[in-house]
């Protein structure tokens, strides 16, 4: 029902508009991860559209299609990628996987939120921190084999 909410509301292109997919969630989330994650993208609807006062920063692309198609995969095997991983790229049409812009930004801002893990194209320049985990992917078919164990 979320997703053809999603996909009427990109139609009609009158407001952005994001999905977000918790794996393995009924309609009110029990992860504390996933509670905190909802929240925050709440507040910053609020902050945006009534307060008139966020920034032009994003944790997650416009419609991260890496994102997507994590999260399409995922209900599909029936497997959730775990709560505190974050994921992000753009995919070709050939399947090869492209970084997102700003990925060094991205990643220090999903360490801010809580975020231990993350999945992104390589390539991305990523800065020196290692204490969020990063796995690296240079085509969705590896990235399927590495997140799902299928290829």
């Amino acid at each position: 029902q979320g997703w053809q909410h999603y996909r009427s509301m990109s139609r009609i292109g009158r407001a952005p508009v994001r999905f977000l997919l918790f794996p393995g969630e009924p309609h009110g989330l029990r992860k504390l991860s996933h509670q905190r994650r909802k929240l925050e993208e709440e507040l910053r609807w609020f902050d945006r559209f009534l307060f008139d006062t966020e920034e032009s920063r994003s944790l997650v692309a416009e419609q991260s299609p890496l994102a997507v198609a994590a999260a399409l995969l995922s209900a599909r095997e029936d497997a959730a990628l775990p709560a505190e991983t974050v994921v992000f790229g753009e995919i070709s049409l050939s399947g090869a996987l492209r970084p997102a812009p700003q990925t060094e930004s991205r990643l220090k801002e999903a360490q801010k939120l809580g975020f231990t893990a993350a999945i992104a194209p390589a390539g991305g320049k990523t800065g020196t921190d290692a204490s969020l985990s990063l796995t690296r992917a240079t085509d969705l078919t590896g990235f399927v084999g590495e997140v799902f164990g299928a290829g």
